[in-house]
């Protein structure tokens, strides 16, 4: 029976640790903390959501009727952060990342300006991004409405990760599309060899939906230094172009390649969508 993303990722990952980790950043010494001119002209250090909530959160446009920050991660229902890994929800690592993203993107924008943020709210927020991208999730930042939405990085990558039955082929769909493989073209490649071993068996069934989507992408698994060694001079699979082209140019039709081995898991699973539709059309005409 296929996963669904949350359950491909977590069975090699931890939520709970990363929420944990983004929790004390946002609350415990040593996290994110804020130095504050005081009347008295004395710095007093305070957490961010300590400092939210003394300054920000009552003139935030998104707080509702929320009175401050532990009224409205209980309106989320992300308070109390569960202590066991098999309570952490898929809504539960969403809402809690949108909420914490909220809360950073709220002090970036609305601190006073005589007040200094400590470096590690950079670091906060790049763990959110990468806890995110586990799941093909990324942040969409909304300035005039002071929000920030976790929205889908590639919907088709989630789509395509979820209906195939091998769970590390699975896993490589979705870390393929994580910004921090940018500039990995040996672990790209890797995964494009174990993509194009998938697809080999349905070669025809490809073809027959789409002639020149299967010639595409087996000509590129074929000449492109993914599937054979296509640059180096005197091989008999050399290619003189794909020899003198430079990482960047190479990465990038990689990523070409990529989408079409998507699209083509999409249109053999639309197949069975259309056959499902047509056995509905003959149940529902004929008397």
């Amino acid at each position: 029976m296929s996963k669904n993303i949350f359950e491909i990722v977590n069975s090699q990952q931890s939520p709970l640790l990363e929420i944990s980790r983004i929790n004390k950043l946002l609350n415990k010494d040593g996290g994110v903390y804020i130095e504050v001119n005081s009347a008295l002209a004395r710095r007093i250090s305070t957490s961010a959501i300590q400092y939210i909530d003394d300054n920000l959160f009552k003139s935030w446009k998104q707080r509702g009727t929320c009175i401050n920050c532990s009224d409205f991660e209980q309106t989320l229902g992300i308070r109390p952060i569960p202590n066991k890994e098999h309570e952490i929800t898929n809504e539960f690592i969403l809402i809690y990342c949108e909420y914490a993203a909220n809360m950073i993107y709220l002090l970036q924008q609305k601190k006073a300006k005589r007040d200094k943020l400590t470096d590690i709210i950079y670091v906060t927020e790049e763990n959110i991004k990468k806890f995110l991208a586990w799941y093909n999730y990324e942040l969409k930042y909304y300035p005039d409405e002071q929000k920030v939405l976790v929205v889908p990085n590639n919907p088709y990558a989630t789509s395509v990760a979820e209906n195939i039955e091998n769970e590390a082929l699975s896993y490589s769909v979705i870390e393929y599309n994580h910004y921090l493989l940018k500039g990995n073209i040996d672990k790209k490649k890797a995964i494009l060899v174990a993509l194009g071993a998938d697809l080999e068996p349905h070669r025809k069934e490809i073809s027959s939906i789409n002639k020149k989507l299967e010639d595409s992408i087996f000509f590129m698994l074929n000449s492109l230094d993914i599937r054979h060694n296509n640059r180096t001079k005197g091989d008999k699979n050399y290619k003189e172009k794909v020899a003198n082209m430079n990482t960047t140019e190479l990465e990038k039709w990689y990523d070409e390649l990529y989408q079409l081995m998507l699209t083509a898991y999409l249109c053999m699973e639309n197949v069975k969508r259309i056959d499902a539709v047509d056995k509905l059309k003959t149940e529902i005409t004929q008397p």
